[in-house]
């Protein structure tokens, strides 16, 4: 069988961080006098690029004082991990079935998390980018050796969807109170899961 690729997104994903990225998000909008929106029409309506979401919210503001705000709002970023994952790493680790972490998210504080909940350890490569990934996921293709039809992105976004999809990899959508399946599926989702347990299943799975 063909070796198989996981690569994980951080917030949604590894990370129950939903409540962290609404405190920052509405911490913005207050920032330039918009009524922050219901936590349900952020989940279905807001992804990369942050700067358009924003802009579709009626926020006016630069990149860079986007981020600037948001940290100032979020404060602490102090996710838990879902409890669910660190044993299916370590069964993908022995089953020798690679994995990898791509995110949006600032690096420091994927590193940061993925340490203090003892984890990093698990991923064989570990990256970040500030918007688009789909040079970072045609990148790793290459550099795991694999064709793009066995490099499975699990993600919680439309924009995950999108990215992945253009890459040429497999989009698999995760479920986990953020995005919905309706809104995952239109984004181009192969397949959408509700748990971390759900992972085998797509390593013996063909391409649709």
């Amino acid at each position: 069988m063909a070796q198989k690729v996981l690569v994980f997104d951080v917030d949604g994903v590894i990370a129950d961080s939903t409540p962290s990225i609404y405190r920052g998000v509405s911490a913005v909008c207050r920032f330039n006098g918009v009524e922050p929106p219901l936590l349900e029409f952020l989940c279905d309506h807001f992804w990369s690029p942050w700067e358009a979401s924003y802009a579709r919210m009626g926020v006016k503001l630069s990149y860079d004082e986007i981020w600037r705000v948001y940290d100032e709002g979020l404060g602490v970023y102090d996710p838990e991990v879902f409890p669910s994952l660190p044993p299916v790493l370590k069964k993908l680790a022995d089953l020798g079935v690679p994995t990898a972490v791509l995110s949006a998210n600032k690096s420091e504080r994927v590193e940061n998390l993925l340490q203090k909940f003892g984890i990093h350890h698990l991923f064989a490569k570990v990256r970040c980018v500030t918007n688009s990934k789909i040079l970072a996921l045609r990148d790793l293709v290459k550099e795991f050796g694999v064709t793009p039809d066995n490099l499975f992105y699990l993600g919680d976004m439309v924009s995950d969807m999108e990215d992945a999809k253009v890459a040429g990899v497999r989009p698999i959508g995760f479920c986990s109170g953020y995005g919905t399946p309706e809104v995952l599926y239109r984004a181009g989702a192969e397949e959408v899961i509700f748990s971390h347990v759900e992972i085998f299943s797509l390593l013996n799975s063909k391409r649709r």
